[in-house]
């Protein structure tokens, strides 16, 4: 990848960190290799921008914003559903043991 690419990845990467702020940390992983995907779909379609239609250029990055797409927002859905049963538990244990709480 050459450095003008690296440079746009590390761009892309910068703007979701904003985007996701503390959720970054729980996403980073499997961000980094959706965007650094998108970002070399990007260069490859650059470098054989020649050999394919507009139309096919548009096809390949959108596939892969829309797989960035998912993988943030698969698993920001799974950590919300985590988060929900922990509060659930939580409320379970607290009714547990203070069972005249709402009476």
């Amino acid at each position: 990848m050459s450095s003008d690419w690296v440079t746009t990845r590390n761009a892309v990467l910068d703007i979701f960190k904003k985007a996701l702020a503390s959720g970054w940390n729980t996403l980073s992983d499997n961000a980094k290799e959706q965007i650094s995907e998108l970002v070399a779909i990007a260069q490859d379609i650059d470098a054989n921008k020649d050999e394919m239609d507009d139309k096919a250029r548009k096809q390949l990055l959108d596939n892969q914003a829309e797989a960035v797409k998912n993988v943030i927002l698969a698993e920001m859905i799974i950590a919300e559903t985590i988060v929900i049963k922990a509060i659930n538990d939580a409320i379970d244990v607290i009714l547990k043991n203070a069972p005249k709480l709402f009476l």
